[in-house]
């Protein structure tokens, strides 16, 4: 089965910024212009739903920042080529850094966790630090190295010979530094020492799906750790879930909203408006007119489906089609109108159930029709607004003379199209086996 996930990988980001398929391209000029005039510490938000592409539009524009001056790619981008002159400054000028909070929250301690990030994340920076002090040695003695020189030589923290040669580690360095200025003093010549004279854009991913003591323990870190004016912080959350997750920390009634507020000097909201056009482009939906993908179309605009919950659907309907087939080649038992029915409109909307609406999900498995139905009625309502004229009247076997079918009718006969494949003995373990398979 074909992965239709568009991995955050170099490839994909080089192409994106060629192709542009997920329409960044306000958002990333948005990002460079507002970078570039900052000059002070500052917090941006980079706010979304869960699945929008948050993540992917912070690798571009890593991507940009450490590749863009590279070869060829500033003719390639034209997605940024409005910006150039600007981008070409902040790549002169920034070091970037990616913390992914959710793969960390195990750490007991958040800053110590960031610290070591930042020099283990990326080869290029370990060898920037490594030969500041003239050797090539591994990332934990890079850490040895620089726990000695940042207590002594450097930093003129009152630490004896003997202690100096037990420090392994930052954690061990955390051990004799006991108080909070010590600690925070020695944080910011660190960062001034690696970045050598440029600025640090700091990108702090996946907040909100952090247990709530680390998620609340990062932002006062940031907060009280990174009030330096050479460092740029861009955390990507949803601002949404985050702010339940704040509360779970400091109780229901507390004001989450405020408190994130106070983080935040700038908050960019990513829109979750892009999802048809992301399935037409990646996931190889047809632009003109096919059933099943109509419905499909249809759901992402009644769920509000993400680009993430596009790749889902994707996948399982691929899965379940193709289990059907391959099991019973026969192809069911029923006649090539209620064959159409179950494929086209039937299976799209209860796999749009599964992922956005676990309720109608069940509901549709214990033989319940009403959410199906109330679909159903939304589906026939958007093939009208977008002049497909009374699709579903094609599926149904009503014949009536000189008077009208009406709407009701016609979702009741699909409602029990779908029951007689429920009730229709082997076809039913059959049917309910392909929605099951991938779950």
């Amino acid at each position: 089965m074909k992965k239709y996930e568009l991995e955050a990988n170099d490839i994909n980001i080089h192409n994106s910024l060629i192709d542009d398929k997920l329409e960044n391209k306000e958002y990333l000029s948005s990002l460079i212009r507002l970078i570039s005039n900052i000059d002070d510490n500052e917090v941006i938000c980079i706010d979304g739903y869960w699945g929008v592409g948050k993540t992917f539009l912070l690798k571009q524009l890593m991507y940009l920042i450490m590749h863009y001056k590279e070869n060829n790619n500033q003719e390639q981008f034209k997605v940024v080529e409005a910006e150039k002159d600007v981008l070409i400054n902040i790549c002169d000028n920034n070091m970037v850094f990616y913390y992914n909070a959710w793969e960390n929250d195990d750490h007991s301690d958040v800053l110590e966790s960031i610290i070591y990030n930042i020099l283990n994340c990326y080869p290029k920076y370990k060898n920037e630090v490594t030969s500041k002090f003239d050797k090539e040695e591994t990332v934990k003695e890079v850490l040895n190295i620089l726990t000695k020189i940042v207590s002594s030589k450097f930093f003129n923290i009152d630490l004896s010979a003997e202690k100096i040669d037990r420090i392994k580690t930052f954690n061990d360095l955390s051990d004799e530094i006991n108080t909070y200025e010590e600690r925070k003093s020695l944080f910011e010549k660190l960062v001034n020492k690696i970045l050598s004279g440029k600025r640090m854009i700091l990108i702090v991913d996946e907040l909100d799906r952090c247990n709530p003591y680390y998620a609340t323990k990062l932002l006062e870190t940031i907060k009280h750790f990174y009030n330096l004016s050479n460092v740029t912080v861009i955390i990507a959350s949803n601002n949404k879930e985050l702010q339940n997750t704040i509360k779970k920390q400091y109780g229901q009634n507390f004001n989450a909203y405020i408190y994130l507020n106070r983080f935040y000097d700038y908050i960019m909201t990513i829109d979750n408006n892009r999802s048809i056009d992301y399935a037409k482009k990646y996931l190889e939906y047809r632009t003109e007119t096919y059933l099943p993908h109509e419905v499909f179309y249809a759901m992402i605009e009644k769920y509000q489906f993400s680009l993430r919950d596009c790749n889902r659907y994707r996948v399982l309907y691929d899965t379940a089609v193709e289990y059907i087939e391959n099991t019973d080649k026969r192809n069911f038992f029923f006649n090539k109108k209620e064959n159409h029915c179950i494929y086209s409109i039937i299976l799209p909307i209860i796999y749009a159930f599964k992922i956005k609406d676990i309720e109608a999900y069940n509901q549709c498995l214990n033989r319940q029709t009403k959410k199906l139905e109330e679909a159903l009625y939304y589906l026939n309502d958007y093939f009208n607004k977008k002049g497909h004229g009374r699709w579903l009247l094609e599926f149904v076997e009503i014949n009536k003379q000189n008077e009208e079918i009406t709407d009701e009718e016609i979702i009741t006969e699909i409602s029990n199209t779908f029951n007689k494949v429920l009730n229709s003995g082997g076809i039913d373990k059959l049917f309910l086996r392909a929605i099951r398979v991938s779950l």
